[in-house]
This record gives C-alpha cells, structure tokens and sequence, in this order.
C-alpha cells in the first residue's frame, strides 16, 4: 500500500501581531480550511478581552517581555531587549521550518527590514514558498 503524503505545512508570521484584529480572524477561518496551519506571533499584551485563535503560538519576544515586565522596565528598555532577541527568535524560526519541512511562509508584517530580507532568503533557499505583505510602505 503507498504511502500518503504529508500535507505541506503552512505558517502566518506576524512578529508583532501588528494587525491583531485581522490577523485573529484570518486564522480563524484559515484553521478551518487548511489544518496543517500555524500562527506565529507575539503575545497582544494591551487588550486582555482578546482570545487567542486556534493553532497560534506566541514564538516572539517571550524573553524580552519577561524581563521587562520582571524587572518594570519602561518601554524604551523592553524595545531594546526586542531588538536584541528578534534575531535570534528568526534563527530558531529557521530551524523549526527547516526541522518541520515547512513549504509556505506568509509573512506578514517586517519590523527589520534588513534582517527580514536575509531570513526571507534563507527560507526560499530550503525551498519554501514565501508571501510578504506589505500592509503599510511607509515602515
């Protein structure tokens, strides 16, 4: 008997859940459809009321806001430590898509340009195909 196929997986990235309210309720009807999706972001701190969709892991920034809220550093500093950790949050996002053998990344939202642009390299070279919107020119 052959063997079936895994089906490829897919993930939605959104370092900063810059878009939250369309973001939780694309993923809510994504995860509907397509079962082998998942949400990578970071934690919506400011809006408690908000519930967290299906299939969402809060991958970025963990560390950074830990510290912060640990130690009540002012936003400044908790902007700083993200700035830091960021990098290192994309290399184990590699490793996780390289591990998972991820095919479809749609990445949503870039906060480093320059940085995006090489993980967004990496990944088309492990044969991933890529979307990035583009919500706003501007950033």
């Amino acid at each position: 008997m052959p063997r079936k196929e895994k089906i490829s997986s897919t993930i939605f990235i959104d370092p900063i859940n810059s878009t939250i309210h369309y973001n939780f309720c694309f993923i809510n009807e994504i995860v509907k459809w397509h079962p082998e999706f998942t949400f990578y972001t970071s934690r919506f701190m400011y809006d408690k009321t908000l519930v967290t969709p299906q299939k969402t892991k809060y991958f970025f920034f963990n560390i950074s806001n830990f510290i912060s809220k640990l130690l009540g550093l002012p936003d400044r500093y908790r902007r700083i430590l993200r700035a830091i950790e960021y990098p290192f949050n994309l290399v184990i996002l590699l490793l996780i898509i390289s591990q998972m053998r991820i095919k479809n990344i749609h990445f949503n939202y870039s906060i480093a340009a320059s940085i995006d642009r090489i993980f967004l390299s990496i990944c088309k070279k492990l044969k991933c195909n890529t979307i990035l919107n583009a919500h706003s020119v501007l950033p």
